[in-house]
């Protein structure tokens, strides 16, 4: 039978922020010259650095002032604490978000390795999102038919920037409290943080689309051009539909008309749901 002790010093083994501090201790060692590490594949193939992280940091490809010879990836650390390779890359992924300010070291205390991989996915998974807003953003700024729709771009790319890290850090931490507290399990936790992301985007919605200014610019040129190469490209062909109508047999004529009923009426429709107040 296992003693009292042995079984707390097995859970002490799982916690997660105990194998957070071994992968930390690690890597600050290589930084420091304490230690070596082993060469990665793709430096070793000349490859380069690229897709690595740098001692003593956790961010990929971000030195962020670390000497560049301090290169290192996950199976890299991984051989030298022996432990596979997944398990250091997740707990690398969860470091990354403590060094980048989206979670606190506290955030993952009394977590199981499983329930804190849990955390940093949802939290990663928010910092995605504003990612792909605030790069989506700038391009809408350079691609803004008006100066007005330029501002707007701006306004929402200076909005994404500010809850870059705000809004996966609350993610993160209610994944983690949620968890700690048992109300969630590491099999619901996933949905749990889509849910809350959600929820919140009625009051921070993170667009996808340009907004209503840029789009009704974008349509006018897309419905001008159209009409425009209509005039030219059509004229002609259809002064010779009116030119010998008589010719045409009478079916077929009235699907002609009927067609172009049907064009003409759409846009009218349109055009006066837009127009109605």
């Amino acid at each position: 039978m296992i003693s009292d002790e042995a079984k707390k010093f097995e859970d002490w083994k799982t916690m997660a922020s105990v194998e957070q501090e071994t992968v930390r201790a690690v890597v600050e060692a290589y930084g420091n010259g304490v230690i070596d590490l082993p060469k990665s594949k793709a430096e070793k193939s000349g490859k380069g650095t690229s897709g690595m992280r740098f001692a003593p940091g956790f961010q990929i490809g971000s030195s962020r002032g670390a000497p560049r010879d301090k290169a290192y990836t996950g199976d890299t650390v991984a051989k030298f604490i022996g432990w596979s390779t997944d398990k250091v890359k997740r707990i690398l992924s969860a470091l990354e978000l403590t060094e980048d300010s989206c979670l606190d070291t506290k955030d993952f205390e009394k977590l199981t390795k499983e329930q804190a991989s849990e955390v940093a996915k949802a939290t990663s998974a928010e910092k995605k999102k504003y990612e792909k807003e605030v790069k989506f953003q700038e391009r809408e700024i350079k691609s803004a038919p008006s100066k007005r729709a330029e501002q707007k771009a701006r306004e929402r790319l200076k909005k994404a920037k500010r809850d870059f890290k705000a809004e996966p850090r609350r993610i993160g931490k209610h994944t983690a409290r949620k968890l700690r507290s048992g109300e969630i399990t590491t099999r619901t936790a996933a949905a749990e943080a889509r849910n809350q992301s959600k929820s919140r985007q009625k009051t921070t919605s993170i667009s996808r689309l340009p907004s209503i200014e840029t789009f009704a610019e974008r349509k006018i040129k897309q419905i001008e051009k159209w009409t425009e190469s209509l005039k030219r490209e059509w004229k002609e062909e259809l002064n010779e539909l009116v030119k010998y109508r008589a010719d045409i047999n009478p079916i077929v004529r009235r699907k002609l008309v009927r067609a172009l009923r049907v064009v003409g009426e759409s846009a009218v429709g349109w055009s006066e749901k837009i127009e109605a107040e």
